[in-house]
């Protein structure tokens, strides 16, 4: 068998790339990466009341079946196909049984938002508030 010599990449091989700074720091701050403490530590605060209201509400409006697919779909990290092997159910059930929990937390979110506002920022106000 003949061998077929590749060529090697190099580093000149690469194009370059320009970015903006603006463009950089708004990347990082959609992803999370920002170099910031204070906002490091806010975002932080601002994820554990949201994910406070979302057990609170979870307890509310949820059935302790929803709750617990929801809870291993999305707290627990687990695949469609893992939590229907955990539940006993088929993945097209658990599929179903997610998206119709979300939806009723969307709508509890919405009802908190109540118009033009951020589901988001009402729900923060919301926790801020209690």
């Amino acid at each position: 068998m003949k061998r077929v010599k590749r060529l090697r990449r190099t580093r000149e091989w690469y194009p370059e790339i320009s970015v903006e700074p603006e463009a950089l720091e708004y990347i990082a701050d959609r992803r999370g990466l920002c170099c910031d403490p204070e906002a490091a530590q806010r975002r932080e605060e601002e994820h554990a009341l949201l994910m406070r209201w979302v057990r609170r509400e979870m307890g509310r409006r949820l059935s302790a079946q929803e709750r617990q697919m929801v809870e291993l779909y999305y707290l627990e990290m687990m695949t469609l196909a893992q939590v229907a092997r955990n539940r006993k159910v088929h993945p097209s059930t658990v599929s179903r049984t997610v998206r119709r929990s979300v939806g009723k937390l969307r709508r509890a979110a919405r009802r908190l938002a109540g118009g033009e506002e951020p589901l988001r920022c009402a729900v923060l106000k919301a926790m801020e508030r209690e």
